[in-house]
């Protein structure tokens, strides 16, 4: 548990949790920007190889946001558990 104390890691999974909270939003803008521009881009095929790169960095972005987002929820549910086992032990 982190730092062997109930109320640390309570804040730690609220902390986690309001970390998460402020990445799905983000990834949800940055998700409708990239969604956007591919709609464009397949709209008007008249676009230059910067704003490809660009998307192209955006959509690996986003993966990445991902990623972390899922790294996020585990160790906060990790925490949780172990929280919830300490708590019948007591």
């Amino acid at each position: 548990m982190f730092g062997n104390n109930k109320q640390e890691t309570l804040n730690r999974i609220n902390a986690l949790t309001n970390e998460y909270q402020q990445l799905q939003k983000r990834i949800f803008k940055l998700n409708n920007f990239v969604d956007s521009y591919k709609q464009r881009h397949y709209e008007d095929e008249h676009t230059d190889d910067f704003e490809d790169e660009y998307i192209t960095a955006c959509s690996e972005q986003l993966d990445y946001m991902s990623r972390y987002s899922l790294l996020l929820q585990t160790r906060a549910t990790q925490l949780q558990v172990s929280l919830d086992k300490d708590q019948d032990k007591s």
